[in-house]
């Protein structure tokens, strides 16, 4: 049974592929929104980055160096300003041999539109030198944009006008997959890009080596 599954799937694939490659859409990039932009903080402490002996991007993806784990919580700034959250992992040890029944630390990042007037300064990030724009200041409040404000973007006006209070946003979360982070090279530019259309969109950092052996080079390490 389990052969002729496989089998069946293999010619799922080819067929599939096949498809694809008779039916070739090229689309027009949406591009940047209507809407100025701000992120949750990630700033990270260079002191710590070299005390782990590793490069920035092997921390945000998890990868282990000499056998020890790595993760952004461990190098995180203003880790109380941060969006971090504890997952309570199931007691399935068959799956989960190592964090079987315990709480495992995580960490976000959010991007959402944000008022024109905010002037808190972009962030840099170590190691690419890409923009985590108008990132939360440390000890602050994210500055939400206004009901009003958020209407205007797509062309709507109030009369009276409403109360100033922050608009509800549809929440898009966005996955990098398994490897990567959200603030990789693409991914941190794609959740901006979303964002300025006028959404919340929230980003974990996960699908790391703590759960996951990333290594698929083949059907033997399938």
């Amino acid at each position: 049974m389990r052969h002729s599954l496989f089998a069946f799937v293999a010619a799922l694939g080819a067929s599939t592929l096949a498809v694809a490659a008779n039916h070739v859409a090229t689309v027009t990039p949406v591009g940047a929104g209507p809407f100025t932009v701000a992120c949750s903080n990630v700033a990270q402490d260079e002191s710590f980055i070299a005390a782990l002996a590793s490069t920035p991007e092997e921390i945000w993806e998890g990868r282990p160096r000499d056998g020890q784990g790595r993760y952004i919580s461990q190098i995180l700034a203003a880790p109380d300003t941060a969006v971090r959250f504890d997952v309570p992992v199931p007691d399935l040890r068959e799956i989960y041999p190592r964090f079987a029944g315990d709480l495992v630390p995580h960490v976000a990042i959010v991007c959402h539109p944000t008022p024109q007037a905010n002037g808190d300064p972009d962030y840099i990030l170590p190691g690419t030198g890409d923009i985590v724009p108008r990132m939360q200041a440390a000890g602050a409040a994210p500055r939400l944009i206004h009901l009003t404000e958020h209407a205007a973007g797509y062309g709507i006006s109030f009369s009276p006008p409403p109360p100033a209070v922050p608009a509800r946003l549809p929440l898009i979360v966005f996955s990098h997959g398994l490897g990567g982070s959200p603030i990789s090279p693409g991914h941190l530019e794609a959740m901006v890009d979303l964002a300025s259309h006028g959404y919340m969109v929230a980003a974990v950092f996960h699908g790391d080596p703590r759960f996951s052996r990333i290594r698929v080079g083949d059907l033997g390490d399938f």
